[in-house]
């Protein structure tokens, strides 16, 4: 059987064997707060990397929104303008079967066709002018550069600039 230390009590210990105990003891405390502060500074850059990790996430989550939203509206100014077509072959149509009533297609045919796909290719409604979009914005971007060669850097003029 091993032996036990000899222990001492408050009558038996004398002052350089308290003064190593409590070294020991500060000793001990020193490691152990050591250990706690390296598990709290992992701790703490994991979280910052899952935050960083999250930003960015959310960051290209704004882009696909913005680029889905964009795409919806022009989709929506395509429909738009596909509906008024219609709109107007409908009109179109109603003109022909009332001409057909009264007597036939006095003007023909091709005429007929002609007056069709132009109902169907010309929109009616004036369109806004084009306006540019300025600040410094790149002209790739901009309705009222498309389709114009501009200087390089290619940067979209101000609004009030033709």
């Amino acid at each position: 059987m091993t032996e036990q230390p000899n222990r001492h009590t408050v009558d038996t210990i004398t002052s350089d064997a308290l003064d190593a105990l409590y070294e020991m003891l500060a000793a001990t405390q020193q490691t152990e707060l050591a250990r706690q502060l390296a598990n709290a500074d992992k701790a703490f850059l994991a979280a910052h990397l899952r935050a960083a990790r999250l930003g960015s996430a959310v960051a290209r989550a704004r882009r696909a929104l913005a680029s889905t939203i964009l795409q919806a509206r022009r989709q929506a100014a395509r429909a738009e303008q596909a509906e008024a077509a219609i709109a107007r072959v409908r009109a179109l149509a109603s003109e022909l079967d009332a001409a057909e009533a009264y007597g036939g297609l006095a003007d023909g045919y091709e005429l007929a066709a002609y007056r069709i796909r132009a109902a169907l290719d010309d929109p009616q409604e004036p369109r806004p002018p084009a306006v540019h979009i300025g600040n410094r914005a790149n002209a790739e971007d901009c309705p009222a550069c498309s389709g114009t060669n501009l200087p390089y850097p290619f940067i979209c003029p101000s609004p009030d600039q033709p």
